[in-house]
């Protein structure tokens, strides 16, 4: 992502979000009201300022996805911020919201691919009326709750399948696959279809719901922090005087998945990885195919220019992969290769579909019940093949091993291994991160990663 935004752009000319400023009523009617310049300064209308665009409550403003205009906070407008040039403070805000907006939701880079995505209306805002204020606040009240309550539900989520997970070999990282399973239930399934078909099944499904699981939970922490914790503990007046980015307004958080049988059949494979699967880095995988095909003028839509798109994006986010499978501590060691494999065969995977679909297309025009039928098959046969390369690299390396959770309820009610309350204050459970390791002599003892 750094590369991205540094080495392939310039941030000064290439970038720029919407920031919340502070405002009156009164100083929202007329002609003459202050704008914000390309510098990001404050002046007074006149011929010399940059016409500016605000994200105003009027009948031209999209939707969002509770039904409330995107209008900015009673009380505040919302405008475009070019590189800033007023300040210093100002300049380290801006730049820190640059670099870790991965999603970019309020950037000029944000990816077009929902309703949620909304285009700033030109012109003077209106004032706020006291309807519009009232939506506000219940649309933000709805997204605390929906935040709280992602929290609750994925938190307990987690809780249940780290104690699960950790009662089975494979997940252990010490059998293969297609061995047979210690979960009586599953065994007793398994025992109906010979060759651990169901074993196979049941391990990759659960690794599957268990990583969109994770990510899940990791993305609800956004909102529960800077929508209801973080204005709850300094007040919102405090909040906006840190930072001018709208974190209380509720376009913000976004959902992150797309629906996935609906996509998958709809559009294959690649509506699997375009749509349903979470945005969070598709700016920073997508972003290099883009550029190099506008400096080689080559057509973005032709196949030519859809084949680098998929590779190289696939190609960057298989090394990522890969180099974190090859930094593991692991018993048996890791095989970087096996997750580049499975990422780089999902572009070959996509381009065979398009392309097997449009031949077939043109022999017989397909009732779309059989399309889908026909784009859930091809997934669901790609996945059963290519899948285990990644999901056996994930449990070489130790991924369900890892502790998410300070405090685990079940295991210390006492089910599964380890009967503790709070898992990251005992070794025996993998809860101890850092430690000082004795060697027996100073050049043999440092703090120890565990």
């Amino acid at each position: 992502m750094m590369v991205v935004l540094l080495v392939l752009h310039d941030p000064a000319k290439d970038f720029r979000r919407i920031e919340v400023r502070r405002t009156k009523a009164d100083e929202l009617k007329g002609e003459h009201t202050k704008e914000i310049d390309s510098s990001g300064a404050l002046q007074n209308g006149s011929s010399t300022v940059r016409k500016r665009t605000n994200v105003a409550d009027d009948q031209t403003s999209p939707k969002n996805e509770n039904g409330v205009n995107a209008s900015g906070s009673p009380g505040h407008v919302m405008v475009w911020q070019n590189y800033p040039k007023d300040g210093f403070l100002h300049l380290i805000d801006w730049s820190i919201d640059l670099i870790t907006s991965f999603r970019g939701i309020h950037w000029n880079f944000r990816a077009p691919l929902k309703t949620y995505m909304i285009r700033p209306p030109e012109g003077d805002p209106p004032a706020l009326s006291e309807e519009a204020r009232v939506q506000h606040k219940q649309a933000l009240q709805r997204l605390r709750y929906t935040a709280t309550r992602n929290f609750i539900l994925y938190y307990l989520l987690i809780d249940f399948l780290k104690t699960v997970l950790v009662t089975e070999p494979y997940f252990l990282g010490i059998a293969p696959l297609d061995s047979p399973t210690t979960w009586p239930w599953l065994a007793a399934l398994n025992a109906l279809i010979p060759g651990n078909v169901i074993t196979r099944f049941v391990r990759l499904s659960v690794i599957m719901g268990t990583t969109v699981t994770a990510l899940t939970f990791i993305f609800s922490l956004s909102p529960l922090f800077f929508a209801t914790v973080l204005p709850y503990l300094i007040g919102e007046d405090r909040l906006y005087s840190l930072t001018k980015s709208p974190l209380l307004e509720v376009w913000m958080y976004p959902a992150q998945w797309g629906n996935m049988f609906t996509n998958l059949c709809n559009k294959g494979l690649a509506g699997m990885w375009g749509i349903w699967w979470h945005q969070m880095f598709r700016y920073g995988i997508s972003e290099p195919s883009r550029i190099l095909i506008q400096k080689l003028n080559i057509n973005p839509r032709g196949q030519l220019g859809r084949a680098i798109q998929l590779f190289i994006a696939f190609g960057l986010t298989a090394s990522i992969h890969a180099s974190a499978s090859s930094t593991t501590f692991s018993v048996i060691p890791s095989k970087p290769w096996d997750p580049f494999i499975f990422f780089i065969s999902q572009a070959f995977g996509i381009i065979v579909q398009t392309a097997a679909s449009k031949q077939l297309n043109k022999m017989m025009k397909f009732p779309k019940l059989v399309r889908q039928i026909g784009n859930f098959t091809f997934v669901f046969v790609l996945m059963w093949f290519v899948g285990p390369f990644l999901a056996d690299d994930f449990a070489r390396c130790g991924i369900w091993l890892f502790e998410p959770i300070p405090v685990s309820f079940l295991r210390g009610l006492g089910f599964g291994p380890g009967d503790t309350w709070i898992p990251w204050l005992s070794p025996a459970e993998g809860g101890r991160w850092l430690g000082w390791y004795d060697g027996g002599a100073w050049y043999k003892s440092a703090i120890g990663i565990y």
